[in-house]
């Protein structure tokens, strides 16, 4: 280097740039040519540790040193000799007016000054120092400026994040309950957090800097414990302090601490500072302690219970053996607790009851066991009935038993006595029925016995015998409907269930029951739009309805309101003593305005011959056709009434889904069955046999009477074409008349039998399977029919 060159010797990595930059071919010329002022300024600055940028002339050509290339990142090493702006061109906008003030001979300084600094993408943003002094030529004159900078963005950024710490630490100063302390070993000076204000009623103000203030409010009964405690952490070796005690409030009482602490020793291991933190628990000591003093009183009620209990305690492990027993097994069962340890329920329990044991310690194992009832046996090896109840827990099976021997005996007691209630209830109604059937069929006898005397009398006229005969007939129409009644309510009447619109139903009965209940009844009717299906027999279902109808128009006294309705309900209510049934049932309300029922009458309402009536007005047998029949049908009848306020009586059928049933239609006009037809007569009673053999005879055919089912099947066997139809009892001796027409349409299916009868039990179980039926009594005319029907409408099946 000559010797001219000097100013630009050293300065490492951007010296050697320097001095070897085509100078010549920026404004700046040869480096020999530049001013003094510019030499003496790029000696400095490569002379110089710190970071410095030099900028000359009026393109503020570029020079800077070593410490500067951080700076540029990677805008080194081509900004050396370029323009200020080209250089910086992402800042320009913001350094322009501070070029200016230097241009004007202003000295510039900016601290923590941030810049975006377009060279350093690690690093966009970074916090500088300069100092910016302008340089001038050897004429005076400003050519550019000096620039010594320094960056502050580590410094700027660690500030920033102490100061974030700090206001967070601040935050939660204020924020917490904990009383924060900071105690200087050294000189003996506490200081204390808000908290202390806010969670203890101390105001900082009053509260002692030292630390014997803290001390002197501590219990005096913890105080000595306390100030040993933290002395001998202070004191040792040790770090970590910690422990609980009662600290006074300002209002005088004392709050329950948790008080926690570390020591900072110096390099030499002697304590400087020792800071913590202070919190009231108060609020879970107290529940501690009143959980203490709960589970303390909880453990001597079950302890008392388990002591004084007159029910069996017990606790058993998985296989049921016992592991602890209470003292009431020596008043109930005559064995001391100590002797029920090691023995079993299988050691205990009636042989009859080994298995539901068994079953209960298996429930008992997993699950809460219901109340099981087990006999036991007695030390004296009697045997008493228990009620356990069991259930598992932490890998024992802990139970209960109630000696309920007694309460058992009087249950077996009184279940006796109502049942000996039962069958005297049944008696007296028995006898009620009794009288109620004698006193109205001896009514009918004494007309029928005193008729016959009267016709037995010589030279009666022709009007007085027909008329007797009326009363005859009449008479005995009348006993034919009191055994149907009857039947009705004992359920044992011969049904003919039929699906059909239980509403037209009531449509096509108003005419009938406009009539029957006379002008001053205002009948009402609501009816769904939709069918009401039900199966049941529609005759007995329309003579239930006039019956109900005919009940209220009586407790109307002729005149008032009364309103059918009928609806569908999806469940039938709970009706003497009967639970609720959960279906679709239609429903047939009859509503009355009438004088209601007494509560101690409305019980007795359906019992046959049970009338509030006066004599003469009633049988007291048209109600019990209702419960007869609605029991019979599967459904139920319901009433509901109060003195003065009227009575509703509601029947109740299933609703079906089933299709209408279509009316047998008769395919003849015949009234009467030809003359000269042979029947063969199948009945076991002599008297009705010779009626009934009279009767067929006047019809005008030939008859053969057999008097059971075997010999009327030998007659069949001998010549089956000699007849032209079967007609038989029903209840026979031997097979029954059912039976044989099974059998008869098996052996001779185009023969036609005819059922007949005054009561069946198959056919009040069963119906009539598909045969023609004759109830007894019957007319002349009513025999004619049936069989005439019969003989037309029969199909082989």
């Amino acid at each position: 280097m000559s010797q001219p060159l000097v100013f630009l010797s050293g300065g490492g990595e951007t010296g050697a740039q320097i001095r070897g930059h085509d100078w010549r071919a920026t404004p700046l010329g040869d480096p020999l040519t530049w001013p003094k002022t510019l030499q003496t300024a790029v000696s400095l600055m490569l002379g110089s540790a710190q970071p410095v940028y030099i900028a000359w002339g009026p393109q503020l050509i570029s020079l800077y040193n070593d410490g500067y290339i951080p700076i540029l990142g990677l805008k080194h090493p081509a900004g050396m000799g370029q323009p200020y702006r080209t250089l910086w061109a992402e800042i320009w906008d913001q350094f322009a007016p501070v070029i200016a003030a230097i241009q004007r001979g202003e000295a510039q300084h900016f601290v923590n000054l941030p810049i975006a600094v377009g060279g350093r993408p690690d690093r966009p943003l970074g916090y500088f120092t300069f100092s910016w002094t302008p340089l001038r030529d050897d004429e005076g004159r400003i050519q550019g400026f000096y620039c010594a900078a320094t960056e502050t963005t580590d410094q700027v950024l660690a500030e920033a994040r102490l100061r974030e710490t700090e206001q967070r630490l601040q935050m939660a100063n204020r924020a917490t309950n904990d009383a924060i302390w900071d105690w200087d070993l050294q000189r003996d000076q506490v200081t204390w957090n808000e908290a202390i204000e806010r969670a203890y009623g101390h105001a900082l103000s009053n509260v002692g800097t030292a630390g014997g203030w803290w001390i002197d409010h501590i219990h005096p009964e913890d105080r000595a414990r306390i100030d040993a405690s933290i002395h001998a952490v202070i004191d040792g070796d040790a770090v970590d302090w910690a422990a609980d005690y009662r600290f006074l409030r300002g209002d005088g009482s004392y709050a329950d601490v948790r008080d926690r602490g570390f020591v900072i020793r110096d390099a030499e291991g002697r304590p400087v500072r020792m800071v913590g933190a202070m919190r009231d628990q108060s609020e879970r000591m107290g529940v501690e302690r009143r959980l203490r003093n709960e589970a303390s009183d909880l453990t001597n009620q079950i302890e008392q219970f388990w002591s004084n209990t007159p029910d069996l305690l017990v606790v058993a492990d998985t296989l049921g053996v016992y592991q602890r027993a209470n003292p009431a097994w020596k008043s109930v069962l005559g064995f001391e607790a100590e002797e029920i340890v090691g023995m079993s329920a299988n050691d205990l329990v009636a042989p009859e009851d080994l298995q539901r044991t068994a079953q209960a310690l298996a429930i008992a194992q997993v699950a809460e066991l219901p109340a099981s009832l087990l006999r036991f046996r007695h030390k004296d090896g009697g045997y008493r009935w228990i009620s356990w109840v069991a259930g598992p827990g932490d890998g024992e099976i802990f139970a209960i038993g109630r000696d309920v021997t007694a309460e058992r005996e009087a249950s077996e007691a009184l279940r006796a006595a109502e049942e000996a209630l039962r069958q005297s209830q049944k008696v007296e109604a028995l006898g009620k029925l009794t009288g109620g059937v004698a006193h109205d069929f001896n009514n009918l006898l004494t007309v029928i016995r005193g008729t016959v005397d009267l016709l037995r009398r010589p030279a009666l006229s022709e009007e007085r015998r027909e008329r007797y005969i009326g009363a005859i007939a009449e008479a005995a129409d009348r006993a034919s409907n009191l055994t149907s009644q009857l039947l009705a309510f004992a359920r044992r009447q011969t049904l003919q269930p039929q699906v059909f619109d239980a509403s037209a139903s009531i449509a096509a009965l108003s005419g009938m029951l406009n009539t029957l209940l006379g002008s001053r009844i205002d009948l009402r009717y609501a009816r769904p739009e939709q069918p009401c299906l039900v199966t049941a027999d529609p005759t007995q279902f329309d003579t239930a309805i006039v019956n109900m109808a005919v009940n209220a128009r009586d407790a109307m006294a002729g005149e008032g309101v009364l309103k059918i309705e009928v609806r569908v309900v999806d469940r039938l209510p709970p009706v003497r003593d009967q639970e609720a049934v959960r279906g679709d049932f239609v429903a047939i309300s009859i509503t009355d305005t009438g004088v209601g029922i007494a509560a101690d009458k409305i019980d007795h309402i359906f019992e046959p011959f049970f009338t509030t009536k006066g004599v003469g007005q009633g049988t007291g047998l048209g109600l019990s056709q209702v419960f007869g029949f609605a029991k019979q049908s599967s459904g139920e009848v319901e009433v509901q009434s109060a003195p003065g306020f009227g009575s509703t009586f509601t029947l109740y059928l299933p609703l079906t889904s089933e299709a209408v049933s279509r009316p047998v239609e008769a395919r003849s006009e015949a009234r009467a069955l030809e003359a000269g037809r042979c029947i063969l007569l199948v009945e076991d009673n002599r008297e009705v046999g010779d009626f009934a053999r009279h009767a067929l005879a006047e019809l005008g055919h030939g008859v053969i009477w057999a008097t059971d089912a075997e010999a009327a099947l030998a007659e069949l066997a001998r010549d089956p074409g000699q007849f032209d139809l079967v007609f038989t009892d029903v209840v026979m001796p031997g097979r029954s008349g059912m039976d044989l027409a099974d059998e008869i349409l098996r052996l001779y299916p185009h023969l036609p039998v005819v059922l007949t009868s005054g009561y069946s039990h198959v056919l009040a179980q069963e119906g009539t399977r598909g045969y023609a039926l004759l109830r007894k009594p019957y007319s002349l005319d009513e025999l004619a029919e049936t069989l005439a029907r019969a003989r037309v409408n029969w199909r082989p099946r």
